[in-house]
């Protein structure tokens, strides 16, 4: 019976480390697939992508340049292989392939000014005007990243909407009253002042969270308290200050009395 029970426990030890064995082999082999169809991208073979294109290698990324292959035609600008990835593939900007942490193949297009891909992504790869990264939309990105006029203007041909990117992405239906008090505060700035579209961007999701703040005081204390009146009127200043670190100084001076409300 001793003998047995060490036989079994050899054999289970024995097939336990062949599984092991067998697990790191097929590992290696889809970094080594990652790796070739990685180094026909870089080149911009679209014959070697093909050759060297499966299932598992299109999922790996790439150790000389940190992304997954279709991450990486997108930023090179290679179009018929973003194209070939598309058709083959019809998830591989938010599905299983991605973290939220990696940077999507639209803003890699986006930053790198390549209009073709951005087009093609939109067109074929079916992205939404109004996605986007990390709660904030392809346009915010491109406003932030400052990439030619000409890429502003062809994310507003295909949808984007300019009044998501300034705050980056919808407000819930609960906060239309935030939002309302933004836009009034908004408004109000930049009938006063000529800025360039950046400086309205962080004016406006500055004016987002101060109205956030005057929303849970007001549910707070209500309107009509003394308790109420303090708290706006430190919200107030503490708007004023965020206003004055974006906005120029000799520009700030025309400002005068904005509204607190």
């Amino acid at each position: 019976m001793k003998k047995n029970s060490t036989y079994c426990i050899y054999t289970f030890a024995l097939l336990f480390i062949t599984l092991v064995a067998f697990g790191q082999n097929k590992e290696r082999d889809y970094t080594l697939q990652t790796q070739q169809l990685a180094s026909a991208v870089r080149s911009g073979n679209l014959e070697a992508v093909k050759k060297t294109y499966s299932n598992m290698a299109i999922q790996g990324i790439d150790p000389v340049t940190g992304l997954r292959p279709f991450h990486l035609a997108s930023k090179l600008g290679h179009y018929d292989i973003v194209e070939f990835f598309i058709i083959r593939e019809q998830n591989l900007e938010s599905g299983v392939y991605v973290s939220r942490e990696e940077m999507p193949p639209m803003v890699h297009a986006i930053k790198q000014g390549h209009k073709d891909i951005i087009s093609l992504l939109f067109t074929k790869g079916s992205r939404h005007p109004n996605g986007g990264w990390m709660r904030k939309t392809y346009l915010f990105h491109a406003l932030h990243m400052e990439v030619g006029q000409d890429i502003i203007d062809l994310l507003i041909k295909h949808g984007a909407d300019m009044k998501l990117a300034q705050q980056g992405m919808p407000l819930t239906k609960e906060k239309a009253e935030d939002l309302a008090t933004a836009e009034k505060w908004t408004t109000e700035v930049n009938a006063k002042l000529t800025l360039n579209q950046f400086d309205k961007i962080d004016i406006w999701n500055t004016n987002v969270q101060a109205s956030n703040m005057l929303h849970q005081m007001k549910e707070k204390y209500g309107t009509e308290s003394s308790a109420f009146q303090r708290e706006m009127d430190e919200i107030h200043e503490w708007r004023l200050e965020q206003l004055k670190s974006i906005i120029p100084s000799h520009k700030f001076a025309q400002l005068g009395q904005l509204s607190k409300q």
